[in-house]
């Protein structure tokens, strides 16, 4: 059964190196448009064309944000991320060759905006030399990674 509406708009993310979220929308006639994450208070979709309802709202729902701020830091950084429902959520930093450097929490969370700090140090309490890491989380089978800059 289609829903009798007249634009398909897909949209995707894009993360640059100085930490700025976009969200690219891709419209029906091919052209796109870029959005500074930062300047949107309110999304509002109408005019959607979809056979499947349950699907949409299954994407809408497990849409997220994953940021770290300041980026680059000196001491500590905060990682904010958003839960569509509870469940087991790992979160970890790596180094830029993929070695595991901090848990910096698993277990299970509830629902909603989260915020995790990373205070520049390693599992053994030891502080990190000055890199590129990166901010893996992981939740329902879904893997979503940031790239955190220290500079001490």
């Amino acid at each position: 059964m289609k829903i009798p509406l007249t634009a398909l708009l897909i949209f995707t993310y894009i993360i640059s190196f100085s930490q700025t979220v976009y969200m690219k929308v891709n419209k029906t006639d091919g052209s796109y448009e870029l959005y500074n994450i930062e300047d949107i208070r309110k999304l509002t979709f109408s005019n959607l064309i979809t056979d499947n309802p349950e699907q949409f709202h299954t994407i809408m729902n497990n849409f997220s944000i994953l940021k770290s701020y300041p980026n680059p830091f000196s001491n500590s950084t905060t990682i904010k991320y958003e839960m569509p429902d509870n469940g087991n959520i790992d979160i970890k930093i790596f180094d830029i060759n993929g070695k595991f450097v901090r848990t910096l929490y698993s277990g299970i969370q509830d629902k909603g905006l989260h915020k995790i700090s990373w205070d520049s140090k390693n599992n053994t309490g030891n502080k990190v030399p000055d890199g590129i890491y990166i901010c893996k989380v992981k939740y329902d089978g879904k893997l979503f990674t940031n790239k955190i800059i220290y500079l001490n």
